[in-house]
């Protein structure tokens, strides 16, 4: 029996890392760490994901937080009857959304954190028209409650206005309160919108992304295509499904939601997201524990239903959490904390807690498989190349969420570069690892024969298979 019918035989395919050398693979780590580096520089060195400006209701010198009237220029909000207004800065389609942030001052002492609970008026019109006679449109006009608690001034912080629509060129916003707030001193109203030059450096590298990984994927089924799928080994189709999927996550459809303020682009790009990491655990876990079990076999067996279940719900929430803030944004400007509603704390909390669930699996899977992977050089090679990938993933993942950034939430210009480089590349490397090579058996280059050994089919001395994996 020929080598090739022998690896038939075993429903085995060849893929490049087995025949590869080893410092070929080292090569091709560097390359991808330098890539990796090359991504933290320029997040490093990136600009703010927001600007912001702000304001003191009572607008006294000195930044004084003690009401003046013959001094200070702005107004009391303890009187009802005054209110503070303000033009809004423009906001262009780059910046994505604005939003009035409220930190009123207490006169009560701080050392007790005391709470206060306001009730407050916040009217929003806008305009399309410069001039000054432009008509102005009333957006909304609501009474919102807010509760803050004051362990220092100001106060604990909180958005009064978030609106992303964007459906107006100028705004203006008017804020009073509807009682008198005898404990209510200064107020500070920020004023926040995402940094251009952010977007610009996230639009023009998820472009970059998608064109690379769009040629990748291509590439690689123009060459699979030759081979009968039947014939395909595990690697080969976990990466012909996170290929398509990498595509999805750098979002064909991304530049869309600076043209058009539509609920449903941000629930795409919330389900692209949301269907990569889900699909990267769940491809992760499958692949570590066939290797594990020295599975050859493609199908989906039994034990790999835990692994479906877990990484589904946590898909299902994950694109509940993320849709469900983007939609709830869209719909309605006027909001207190973007985290307040229950429930999304709620799902929050629920979707991290699966998220890091499933990377210690992962790890666990990755410690089990050690002692096989060491006894059969064939195991060794393949856990090597999906295990060191796949462990610098879960623990940049774990890094990010103990620091606070977790998917969208917090997202810094270096998260945004990190994490969207280290998809792609994990992709690119898979791409290039299980790319199948066949015609390598026919080759009688003397300096292959270390690559060769780390074949499933290569016999000893004795006539015995040696680490032949089981049919």
């Amino acid at each position: 029996v020929t080598p090739k019918e022998e690896l038939r035989l075993a429903m085995v395919s060849v893929i490049r890392i087995d025949v590869t050398p080893v410092k070929r693979l080292v090569i091709v780590a560097g390359v991808a760490v330098a890539i990796l580096l090359v991504a933290i520089i320029i997040g490093a060195s990136g600009p703010p994901v927001y600007d912001h400006v702000s304001q003191f209701a009572y607008d006294c010198p000195g930044n004084s937080h003690t009401w003046d009237e013959l001094a200070c220029n702005g107004v009391n909000l303890q009187d009802p009857t005054q209110f503070w207004e303000q033009n809004v800065p423009q906001a262009t389609a780059l910046n994505r959304f604005w939003s009035l942030q409220f930190a009123p001052f207490t006169i009560l002492n701080t050392d007790t954190a005391p709470q206060m609970n306001l009730l407050v008026q916040v009217e929003l019109i806008g305009k399309n028209d410069p001039s000054d006679d432009g008509q102005w449109f009333l957006i909304s006009n609501d009474t919102t409650p807010v509760s803050v608690i004051c362990p220092s001034n100001p106060c604990t912080p909180t958005n009064i206005i978030y609106e992303e629509a964007l459906e107006y060129n100028y705004y203006h916003v008017r804020v009073w309160m509807v009682d008198g707030q005898t404990n209510l001193g200064d107020v500070q109203f920020t004023f926040w919108e995402a940094h251009s030059g952010f977007s610009k450096l996230e639009l023009a590298f998820r472009n970059i992304y998608l064109i690379i990984t769009s040629l990748v994927t291509g590439i690689y089924f123009w060459r699979m295509r030759r081979i009968p799928m039947s014939d395909w080994c595990w690697e080969q189709r976990a990466a012909a499904v996170l290929l398509p999927v990498a595509i999805l996550q750098a979002n064909p459809f991304y530049a869309l939601e600076y043209a058009a303020r539509s609920w449903f682009l941000h629930f795409i790009d919330a389900l692209f997201s949301t269907l990569f990491t889900a699909t990267f655990l769940l491809v992760a876990l499958l692949s570590i524990d066939k290797l594990r079990l020295e599975e050859t076999r493609v199908e989906f067996n039994r034990h790999h239903i835990p692994k479906l279940i877990v990484c589904g719900v946590y898909a299902v929430i994950g694109l509940t959490l993320f849709a469900w803030i983007n939609m709830r944004d869209r719909l309605d400007p006027i909001y207190g904390r973007p985290d307040s509603v229950t429930g999304i704390e709620v799902l929050f909390y629920i979707s991290a807690t699966i998220y890091v669930c499933i990377l210690i699996w992962l790890a666990i899977l990755l410690v089990m498989t050690v002692p096989v992977a060491t006894a059969k050089p064939y195991i060794m090679t393949r856990f090597l190349f999906i295990g060191i990938p796949t462990s610098v993933f879960t623990l940049s993942i774990l890094i990010g969420i103990f620091v606070g950034t977790f998917g969208p939430f917090n997202m810094t210009c270096l998260s945004m570069m990190f994490f969207n480089t280290l998809y792609h590349v994990y992709v690119w490397l898979m791409a290039y690892g299980y790319w199948p090579v066949e015609e390598r058996f026919a080759s009688s280059n003397p300096r292959e024969e270390d690559s060769i050994a780390r074949l499933p089919f290569v016999r000893t001395g004795d006539g015995d298979r040696d680490n032949q994996a089981d049919v």
